[in-house]
């Protein structure tokens, strides 16, 4: 359990600089879309230059637009990661295997995570077995293993 724990860590971790690079690209495009933008200003007649610097400013643009929609799904992904961190692992309705955030199919059957159907209440995993358990539980009722903390 602690070296999932540790795992979620390290992916937040590198979710943050993913994101945080992101952002610096995102800002040095749009210095170089400004700076396109005014090479254009100072006149008004068009000239090959000037069509290229357009376009250079287009190209600028779109790359502001691909590195936010990035940014949107870098900080979605952190959030989820986030998420899950406080909420605990989830384990495969199946075949009890545990579930990491981030992961697309279950380890253990190979269900695909977004067909599974999670229970809403559950608590979380047996120690032992993986099997769901009940926060009121104080037996896992698949392997009996004691899911008291001072037992």
């Amino acid at each position: 359990m602690a070296n999932d724990e540790a795992s979620l860590v390290k992916r937040i971790a590198g979710l943050n600089e993913e994101l945080a690079s992101l952002e610096k690209s995102e800002q040095q495009a749009l210095a170089e879309l400004g700076r396109t933008l005014l090479f254009v200003a100072d006149e008004m007649e068009l000239d090959d230059n000037q069509r290229k610097s357009l376009s250079a400013a287009q190209e600028a643009y779109d790359a502001c637009g691909n590195m936010r929609a990035r940014i949107a799904e870098a900080k979605f992904a952190l959030e989820e990661l986030e998420q899950a961190k406080r909420q605990g692992p989830r384990v495969c309705p199946k075949c009890h295997a545990e579930i990491l955030p981030g992961d697309v199919f279950c380890t253990g059957c190979g269900t695909k995570v977004s067909d599974l159907e999670f229970p809403a209440e559950a608590a979380g995993a047996c120690p032992q077995c993986k099997s769901p358990v009940e926060p009121d539980m104080k037996f896992c009722p698949k392997c009996g293993t004691s899911l008291c903390a001072n037992s």
